[in-house]
């Protein structure tokens, strides 16, 4: 079964910058630490969305062979 939005999102979240997600996504820092904890069960698509983006355009491409 292939990684859902919400479960990239709190991996992403483990060990990453805060401060640099919450500028990013305006998303406040209280809320990201509730979603990387998990004490926010469903996020809902307006959280989710935006932080998964961010992480996407933060991860290096693999280049071709």
């Amino acid at each position: 079964m292939p990684e859902t939005m919400h479960e990239y999102v709190v991996k992403s979240l483990k060990g990453c910058d805060l401060a640099a997600a919450e500028i990013a996504t305006g998303i406040s820092r209280w809320t990201l630490l509730k979603i990387r904890q998990r004490q926010i069960k469903n996020p809902g698509v307006n959280s989710v969305e935006p932080l998964y983006h961010y992480f996407k355009r933060l991860k290096p491409k693999r280049k071709a062979a």
